[in-house]
């Protein structure tokens, strides 16, 4: 029964939860791939700041489910749900608990909830064919005779992982639990490192030809290195590790006792059993896997970074706890004892968030008069309003620019194109340098600004921004918007 309330709260929870699914980086994604699909040939270099893997995505969802906002934002949610899927699979698989495998793909889910994971950003996309990859390698040594067969499959995965997401590289850093298996659990086994070499080659090879298929030779591969060695840094890294924590405690103290409990296993003599189970090669990978995708907050705090390694915390702290109720299981008492640690550590992390307005709590099914749904920008009601008011003056696939830039759901609504040689890319211009000419309009936003965009485009930038278009040939529309201004000559 307890089981059945909490996979109706978590679908409560996905359903009310897709009109929210909209950030500024969802749609970035989905004007890129929108192009791609009607106009192949036009598009901007810029898109590959991304590697191609996620325009992969979206382009298929739009020609299978045409476009639309709500299909978009439906196929996202599945997407979601497809990954929580794979998570329950690689906790079945090696360990043969079907309610140990709901509850890893359900607390999935709350920290997606938590981390910006309903907003429609990439690292799903990425951590998807990690986790298929994971499931069928199933910690498979790599020494045997079907070693051959995982090296293969878990090399597809990473290579379809870093094809993705450049930072989803990062997961390849779980390799390393290879060399500790090899070194303190099972040190007489054959040599490894002809498979751990094919393995790479098979990955790099995969995410060569995605980008290949690509059909813009090795742009898209360079374009997206060079972004990422870009980036800016925004705080310290501990001040950012912090931002994270704050978001969810709990998490990140299961997470440094899934460390702390994998490294004493790997040196204590009483448990070396346990080291020659798989389940203890699929933990060990995924938690170094998920440790290692923390490098990303040397740069920035973003919270939906997170997200790359969730689903490696999950699986390996689930797999930990089923094997220490096991133990305890063992021993006079044991089943009550086992049942009683089960229950607590279920309750833990996912009675954690309370305080969260948006988060899962999945001891209540969500029902849509008491859902909290995180507002979209250009669902508030004076933006709506003028957007409503601009798609009876600009034309479907008129060119059209925004400023700042940040905000595409304005394209994506009236149906627009950025034909700057940025594209849809965040960042603002020298006004100057704009090759104003191939516009027919231009949106101002000057009100419902959120903090980004007040640091990025003050008020004097918009009055820089008036006097250059009215040098460059630009008329203000006299129409009544609330939040915005229309220039079009």
């Amino acid at each position: 029964m307890l089981l059945v309330w909490t996979l109706a709260s978590v679908a409560g929870y996905v359903w009310q939860a897709r009109p929210s699914i909209g950030g500024v980086d969802f749609f970035y994604y989905a004007c890129f791939a929108r192009d791609m699909v009607e106009h192949p040939g036009e598009v901007s270099a810029d898109a590959y700041g991304y590697f191609p893997g996620v325009y992969t995505f979206w382009r298929s969802a739009i020609r299978l489910t045409g476009g639309s906002l709500a299909s978009l934002q439906n196929c996202f949610a599945l997407l979601l749900i497809a990954n929580a899927v794979a998570v329950a699979v690689v906790v079945v698989r090696a360990t043969g608990q079907r309610v140990a495998a709901v509850f890893a793909g359900v607390w999935f889910l709350v920290l997606c909830s938590r981390y910006q994971g309903f907003t429609g950003v990439t690292e799903p996309i990425a951590t998807l064919p990690f986790l298929i990859g994971v499931a069928i390698w199933n910690g498979q040594r790599l020494d045997e005779r079907k070693g051959i067969w995982a090296t293969l499959v878990l090399g597809v995965a990473l290579g379809l992982t870093l094809y993705c997401k450049q930072q989803a590289g990062l997961l390849w850093f779980g390799l390393a639990s290879f060399v500790l298996v090899k070194q303190v659990a099972i040190p007489g086994q054959k040599s490894i490192w002809s498979r751990c070499l094919l393995l790479v080659a098979v990955a790099l090879a995969t995410t060569f030809v995605g980008v290949f298929l690509e059909g813009r030779g090795w742009q898209p591969l360079w374009q997206g290195l060079s972004v990422a060695g870009q980036y800016g840094s925004e705080g310290s890294v501990w001040r950012n590790l912090y931002t994270q924590i704050r978001a969810d405690e709990t998490a990140w103290v299961i997470g440094c006792l899934v460390i702390v409990f994998l490294g004493g296993t790997c040196f204590r003599r009483h448990v070396v059993g346990c080291r020659r189970e798989r389940w203890w090669r699929v933990a060990l990978f995924c938690a170094l896997s998920s440790v290692f995708s923390l490098v990303q907050f040397y740069a920035r705090p973003f919270g939906h970074y997170t997200l790359l390694g969730v689903p490696g915390l999950v699986i390996s702290a689930t797999l930990i706890v089923v094997y220490l109720a096991r133990e305890l299981a063992g021993r006079e008492r044991g089943i009550v004892r086992s049942r009683l640690f089960v229950l607590i550590a279920a309750c833990i992390p996912l009675g954690y968030g309370v305080t969260l307005p948006h988060s899962l709590q999945v001891w209540r099914v969500v029902l849509p008069k008491d859902f909290v749904v995180q507002q979209l920008w250009h669902k508030r009601a004076d933006v709506a309003q003028d957007i409503e008011l601009l798609r009876n003056i600009v034309q479907s696939g008129a060119s059209l620019y925004v400023l700042p830039p940040r905000h595409n759901s304005i394209h994506f609504l009236l149906e627009t194109r950025s034909v700057a040689p940025l594209g849809y890319r965040f960042r603002v211009p020298v006004l100057q340098d704009v090759s104003w000419q191939d516009f027919e309009s231009v949106v101002v936003l000057r009100e419902a600004l959120d903090d980004t965009d007040e640091r990025v485009w003050p008020s004097e930038r918009r009055w820089e921004a008036e006097i250059v278009l009215r040098e460059a040939g630009f008329r203000k529309r006299e129409i009544s918007l609330r939040t915005m201004d229309l220039f079009q000559k």
